[in-house]
């Protein structure tokens, strides 16, 4: 068991020095095993279609909402008998891989929307089945608070320079208020999008939002990217009609496309999001799919900035008190 720790009056410095980096947040990893294929007589295919089939068993939807990966021991006795089939919050389809048909251990990369898995089994082997849903790393306690104390300590800076935006907005109009500034100082983040399993429909999106159903390429189903400024995305660049990035706004109507590169090149760019863009999709060519990147850049105010930090550290005081 952890040692405790207990903390009195003590500054962000003082918890930092008196915690222990071995001390963790506990990860929320699920493991299952043969028990979980309740549904007799029938299998889940790789493709997403359930079929009829003596011998075989399925589960029922398994929410998996953040896993990265699936870690399985199985033989499904066939390749039609998928070993995970992903769904979205709306039970559509994403994707599914076949099932094996020797003994194996796999590990399956999670797509980043799925949010049910439905896996298949021969009978005869949910007895050596297992499978553990991977949430990811587990981080030290000591580097979540430092993460934390460096975002405090640049909400501070901004915080000053809301003041001294303050000052100089009372001296020069009067109609200058904190509460305006604060909404527009924006604090930049970035994050890494999870590609992984999300080219999923046939063909691709035009520059002019038209579709084409070339087999050579796939694209994705619209990707949420609320609050996003800007994408940094690093791909192979296919046919010069090929949007890298087609942009809809919240009733999913057509803003814009990108292109702006030569074709066959492999290159980091750039985009610009429109502001009333909720949503993009994004093409590839087959071939390049595996090194297809994007990184997206958000900016909050720092009104948001602090109460997404609030919220952060109500998590990180709940993984604590759990240990």
């Amino acid at each position: 068991m952890a040692k405790p720790y207990k903390i009195v009056n003590g500054t962000i410095g003082d918890i930092i020095n008196n915690i222990a980096d071995e001390l963790v947040v506990p990860t929320k990893n699920q493991s299952f095993t043969g028990s979980i294929f309740t549904i007799t007589s029938s299998y889940i295919t790789p493709a997403g279609s359930i079929n009829n089939g003596s011998g075989y068993y399925r589960t029922e939807p398994i929410n998996i909402k953040g896993a990265s990966r699936l870690k399985i021991h199985t033989n499904n006795g066939s390749a039609s008998a998928s070993a995970a089939v992903f769904f979205n919050a709306d039970n559509a389809y994403i994707s599914g891989i076949s099932g094996s048909t020797v003994e194996t251990d796999m590990e399956v990369e999670v797509p980043y929307n799925a949010v049910y898995v439905i896996m298949s089994i021969r009978g005869v082997f949910t007895n050596i089945f297992t499978c553990v849903v991977d949430y990811g790393e587990t981080v030290s306690v000591k580097e979540s608070v430092i993460d934390l104390r460096d975002r405090v300590k640049v909400l501070e800076d901004d915080t000053q320079e809301v003041e001294i935006l303050q000052e100089i907005g009372d001296r020069t109009d009067a109609a200058m208020s904190q509460k305006a500034v604060t909404n527009e100082l924006l604090v930049s983040e970035s994050e890494t999008l999870n590609t992984s399993g999300i080219f999923t429909e046939a063909g691709f999106i035009r520059v002019d939002g038209s579709v084409s159903t070339s087999t050579a390429y796939r694209y994705t189903q619209p990707v949420d990217i609320s609050g996003v400024n800007k994408l940094q995305i690093h791909l192979q660049v296919g046919a010069d009609n090929v949007s890298t990035a087609t942009f809809y706004d919240e009733n999913n109507q057509w803003i814009s496309g990108n292109r702006s590169a030569a074709i066959g090149e492999e290159i980091d760019m750039e985009i610009d999001v429109p502001v009333n863009a909720k949503y993009v999709v994004f093409n590839s060519q087959n071939a390049y799919i595996s090194i297809f990147r994007c990184v997206i850049y958000k900016q909050m105010s720092t009104k948001d900035a602090i109460i997404d930090l609030y919220n952060r550290v109500k998590v990180l005081e709940n993984q604590i008190t759990s240990i």
